[in-house]
């Protein structure tokens, strides 16, 4: 029994790929690009995850107030990011937020993420 649960953990470990903490300047980067797509810019909340170092893939999450002034609840949104020679994030574009509309794009935007090892439900 422990050898099967031990060998679990070693191939969930094995299937994570390389992660690590945003610096500050990519957090803000992140985040401006995100707000300024927004209704209500300053009542962003996120919860930012660790970036995929191997990934040009962005994913996190977002929870603002929509024109009725109530808040939407957390949603994913992915980013697709440019990194210099070192890993860091330099430049954004071509975001795309979960608006909740569309079920077809919800699924889309969390499989995008989960395939690139962002694990949104943390």
């Amino acid at each position: 029994m422990f050898l099967a649960a031990s060998s679990l953990l070693l191939a969930q470990a094995a299937a994570t790929p390389a992660q690590r903490q945003l610096t500050a300047q990519e957090r803000a980067l992140i985040q401006n690009t995100v707000v300024s797509e927004l209704t209500d810019p300053d009542s962003a909340q996120f919860k930012m995850l660790p970036l995929a170092i191997a990934s040009d893939q962005y994913c996190a999450l977002v929870n603002a107030k929509n024109r009725f002034g109530g808040y939407v609840g957390f949603r994913p949104f992915i980013i697709y990011v440019e990194k210099d020679d070192r890993g860091e994030v330099v430049s954004v574009n071509r975001l795309s937020i979960d608006s909740g509309r569309s079920a077809f794009a919800s699924r889309f935007t969390r499989t995008a993420c989960e395939a690139e090892g962002y694990n949104l439900n943390a």
